[in-house]
């Protein structure tokens, strides 16, 4: 007869370690994903159609600065800080998709519930990201949440 701690464990199910590896590989994957985006939005950048390239090009120049950076950081110094950084990135993808979905050409300009949908929306991959981030930064990284 097997011991009672044998009997306890679940074949099926994979180990802790195993699962941590896995997040940790989703959260490298994910920052990797966003540096490759970074790097096309500078390759794209100067062949941008538009009659002031400095006017046009500031904002999609820092959004590739921040994506570059977080792959540096996800894949140089993994923390929990990197891990916040990744979460807010897949926040703001979801937040571009809402926002997407919203457009005011397709309900009209007078219509005012997309408006309190998008608000309500924000709430709520704000509640997300903070939920993400904390549970994801203390399951990679007990060492440096075990005081907190």
């Amino acid at each position: 007869m097997l011991p009672d701690a044998a009997m306890s464990l679940d074949a099926g199910s994979p180990s802790h370690n195993t699962r941590r590896t896995v997040a940790k590989i989703f959260v490298q994957g994910t920052g990797t994903l966003a540096g490759l985006f970074g790097a096309g939005i500078l390759v794209f950048v100067p062949l941008m159609p538009s009659r002031s390239l400095e006017e046009a090009a500031i904002l999609p120049l820092l959004l590739a600065a921040y994506l570059i950076y977080v792959a540096c950081l996800v894949w140089f110094r993994l923390s929990p800080r990197a891990v916040r950084h990744v979460c807010g990135i897949l926040g703001f993808c979801v937040l571009m998709l809402i926002l997407d979905l919203l457009e005011p050409r397709k309900y009209g300009l007078n219509a005012i519930w997309p408006g309190f949908v998008f608000a309500g929306s924000l709430v709520a991959v704000y509640i997300g990201y903070r939920v993400a981030s904390y549970n994801l930064s203390h399951f990679l990284f007990p060492e440096y949440t075990a005081g907190v």
